[in-house]
């Protein structure tokens, strides 16, 4: 009988070696030159050490570091003394409540069945750091995409714990009944850049969908956005959010249909690079969202029954 994903290993994942090597920073780094090292290696976070020694104690991501940058502010324009915050040591960061990214290190080893794992994604956290058993191989990140590539790729992964990937997310029951268009937090085409990522930071989301007056889709502003953001030029978050995405050369927003198999949900999340989905209405108006961690949220609740 095939394993389930919850009773599959890291390592049986086959990642480790495959991921690229961890570069992981001192927390006395100033978070311009965090920023200049990640733009470099085309990373989204980066691991921290402890100060006395070579233990990660924290990780770190470009949502934690914008959220840093204009915790504060009131107008939507930055000079450079405005930004003096770009000198300030990375571990300055930190600073944020306990919900953001920055505190939620989670460790297991590479031996480890992945239901924890899978648990803390579902709750939120977007990485884990694998430690190898036998201290030979160096420690790697583990991502919420990487479970669902390997479950998309191996779905008898899922049809262990019952799951039909060729049925729709409607029939599955996917989603939470809470989980609608009235639930999700929008955005207007003309509400500044700097101004809905603050909204994100505040309410806790990755991601808000930029709607028109009908409420239909035309875009969507995410965490996932932030790589193509040159954040030491802070003047660029002040362009109404539409005009930021069209500069960073965005194009559509995935939208999806309720009737969508889960195969195909995983497909489409996997192949536009996406850690949401847009669930919309046959008229293309918003009718909610789903997204990797409401998937494995799904997975852990099949595991349970």
């Amino acid at each position: 009988m095939s394993k389930s994903i919850t009773t599959t290993t890291a390592k049986e994942l086959g990642l480790s070696g495959v991921k690229k090597s961890l570069i992981v920073v001192q927390p006395t780094i100033p978070i311009r030159d965090a920023l200049e090292v990640m733009s470099r290696n085309g990373i989204t976070s980066l691991p921290i050490y402890s100060h006395s020694s070579t233990q990660i104690t924290s990780i770190v991501n470009l949502f934690d570091i914008l959220i840093h940058l204009v915790k504060g502010s009131e107008t939507a324009t930055f000079d450079q003394e405005e930004f003096v915050k770009l000198a300030e040591p990375l571990e300055n960061v930190l600073g944020l409540d306990g919900d953001m990214e920055s505190y939620r290190v989670f460790k297991s080893y590479d031996t480890d069945d992945l239901i924890d794992t899978l648990q803390a994604f579902a709750s939120g956290t977007h990485r884990s750091l694998v430690v190898d058993n036998k201290d030979v191989s160096p420690p790697w990140l583990l991502t919420q995409t990487d479970i669902l590539r390997y479950v998309y790729q191996h779905p008898e992964s899922l049809q262990a714990l019952g799951i039909d990937v060729t049925k729709s997310i409607a029939e599955l029951q996917v989603l939470s009944p809470s989980l609608n268009a009235n639930s999700v937090v929008t955005a207007s085409p003309d509400e500044l850049a700097v101004n809905v990522y603050k909204k994100m930071g505040d309410l806790k989301v990755a991601g808000v969908p930029i709607v028109n007056e009908n409420k239909e889709i035309i875009s969507d502003l995410s965490i996932e956005d932030l790589p193509s953001a040159d954040l030491t030029k802070p003047n660029n978050l002040a362009l109404p959010c539409l005009k930021f995405l069209e500069e960073l050369g965005k194009s559509k927003s995935l939208t999806v249909a309720k009737d969508i198999t889960l195969n195909d949900l995983l497909k489409s999340l996997l192949t536009q690079r996406s850690h949401r989905a847009w669930i919309v209405s046959p008229e293309n108006t918003l009718d909610g969202v789903v997204s990797m961690s409401d998937i494995i949220s799904y997975i852990c609740r099949q595991h349970q029954t």
